[in-house]
Parts: C-alpha cells; sequence; structure tokens
C-alpha cells in the first residue's frame, strides 16, 4: 500500500531523475545524454498495483542506452521477490536495452532484505541495486547543501532522527527553497514530520536564540507557526496587532508552550537579546497569568531585563 512519505520519495526522484546518477555515480551516464521518465506500465497488462515506481530511460541519439527500473521501498514485502524480476525482465524486453533494478530504502533492516539475491530456480537469481541509509550521504556542508538541493532533501528525509544529523536536517530545510514552491512545502512538512519531538524543540530553542536562520520560506512559516502560535501574520502586520491575537488564541487554548515561544519570538524581532536563562525562564513557566504579562511587556520592553522587573 502507498504511503505519503512513499509517494514524496517517488516524486523526489521523478522531479530530478538525475537524483540516481548522483547516489551512484558509477553508473556510466554517456555524453549528450537525455534523461527521460518513461511510462512505468512494462507489459500491455500490468495491473496497476504491479507497476514499477520509476523507469528512466537514458537515450542518446534517438536510441535507448540504458534503463533503470526505480523502486522506493520502506517495509520489507515479499511479495516483491516476485514482482522485481518482473519489473527487471519486462523492462528489458520493452526497451531492449541494458538493465538495472535500484531499490531506495529509508531504513537499513529494509535495504539489507531488499539486497537478498532473489531465487528463481536452479542456477538462476536476481539482485537488485540498493540505495539504503548508509548509501545515502549525511548533507553537512551548507555549500554543498545548496549546489545539490534534491540530494541535500533527500539525506533529511532519511537521515533526521538523531542530534548528530541537525546540520543535515537544518540543510534539508534550507534546500527545499531551491525547488519550487508546491514540492518545497510538501518537502519540508516531511522532513520535519520524521523529527523526533525532542530534536524539534532544540531546533525550535537555536531559532530563538538567533543561532540559526532558515533560508526556506516553507521552513520559515514552519517554525513560525510553532513560535508564534496566535501571531498570525501580526508581526507582518505590526507587532501589536499581532500580539493581541496571540494573546486571545493563546488564553483560549491554555497552550503556554505557544505563548512562552511568541514571547521570545517578539524580543528577538525587537533586537532584545535574551540570556540562556531567561530562555529557560521564560520556556519553562507554565503561569498563563504571568505569561500573558510578559508577552504584553515583551511589546514595549527596553531591555530584556527589564521584563523581569529588574
Amino acid at each position: 500500500m502507498s504511503s505519503v512519505e512513499h509517494e514524496v520519495l517517488v516524486d523526489l526522484f521523478r522531479s530530478n531523475p538525475k537524483l540516481v546518477f548522483e547516489l551512484k555515480p558509477k553508473i556510466e551516464l554517456p555524453t549528450v545524454a537525455e534523461i527521460v521518465i518513461n511510462e512505468s506500465d512494462l507489459t500491455d497488462v500490468t495491473p496497476a498495483h504491479q507497476r514499477a515506481d520509476l523507469v528512466i530511460t537514458i537515450n542518446r541519439h534517438q536510441a535507448v542506452r540504458r534503463v533503470i527500473v526505480l523502486e522506493v521501498q520502506l517495509r520489507v514485502d515479499r511479495e516483491k521477490e516476485w514482482s522485481w524480476p518482473h519489473y527487471l525482465t519486462g523492462a528489458r524486453a520493452k526497451f531492449r536495452a541494458p538493465t538495472q533494478l535500484i531499490v531506495i530504502c529509508s531504513k537499513r533492516k529494509v535495504a539489507e532484505w531488499a539486497a537478498l539475491p532473489i531465487h528463481l530456480g536452479d542456477d538462476n537469481n536476481v539482485r537488485t541495486v540498493v540505495i539504503g541509509p548508509d548509501q545515502i550521504p549525511r548533507m553537512m556542508d551548507p555549500k554543498q547543501a545548496m549546489e545539490s538541493p534534491h540530494l541535500t532533501i533527500l539525506s533529511a528525509l532519511v537521515h533526521n532522527h538523531q542530534e548528530a544529523d541537525f546540520p543535515v536536517i537544518l540543510n534539508g530545510l534550507t534546500a527545499t527553497s531551491q525547488v519550487d514552491n508546491e514540492h518545497g512545502s510538501i518537502y519540508a512538512d516531511l522532513i520535519m514530520a520524521g523529527v523526533p519531538e525532542a530534536m524539534r524543540r532544540a531546533m525550535e530553542e537555536m531559532l530563538m536564540k538567533g543561532q540559526y536562520e532558515l533560508q526556506s520560506d516553507w521552513a520559515r512559516q514552519y517554525f513560525d507557526q510553532g513560535l508564534a502560535q496566535g501571531i498570525e501574520k501580526g508581526i507582518e502586520k505590526g507587532i501589536e496587532k499581532g500580539i493581541e491575537k496571540g494573546i486571545e488564541k493563546g488564553i483560549e487554548r491554555g497552550e503556554a508552550r505557544g505563548t512562552a515561544r511568541a514571547i521570545c519570538a517578539v524580543l528577538q524581532l525587537r533586537g532584545l537579546v535574551l540570556s540562556d536563562d531567561q530562555v529557560r525562564e521564560i520556556t519553562e513557566c507554565t503561569d498563563s497569568s504571568r505569561l500573558s504579562a510578559w508577552l504584553q511587556l515583551a511589546v514595549t520592553a527596553q531591555s530584556a531585563a527589564e521584563l523581569f522587573g529588574n
């Protein structure tokens, strides 16, 4: 059964099929070659549930030189041991060119299974080319990330579970600004959907302290909603108007965390620097009355110390 993650990963390769060659540099790409996405029906009677995810051909001089059948596999599925050989031979017969089956896996366990030979009988076996977490690089360098946005987004979709992956996630969010708006928003949402809550809070804290600035409009929008909660477009239209909305919605929902983030966001936008202890005091406060008072003071306070009555 298809899933959102599956469809997004397929779409990532469909929108930039050259991504396959970034991941598998040993695949020879002829000079002056054309990379084409083809129909995934490999026979005239292929049922919808037995179609390959993508069929990529490398064409030169109007002739197909190589075929890549690409599958995104997120879980172990024994049925694929029957359909994958069919994809391989079907594509080879249809295009009459050397053919490879490449399987993209986001989990190591699935990659290990997909790499096992498929026994056809007697001495006949089929092997897939597997690209799993160990083959997908962690894009830590911001310059490289901007040069290869699709690879960086893929890296962030796969490597977004550990604290050491902070740079990968942030680079992935930044890279979404390099693709079109519709796809960028979807990629940013899926990247953040896989980030554990504790890591998400730590990232938000970095943003509140001004330790990192997101370049992607979609990523900024995502965090702005979390940081400001009820301040819907308030900072753009005027801090006072935004604060009124933030207080109203924050009190209605009783979201102390959202109000705390709004306080930090407003102070940062006004150029007032908070110490680590002050940020901690605000974000750990659960008293809605105190938070509301701080939020009002954040609009007019001349210093962070004034907020705390110092």
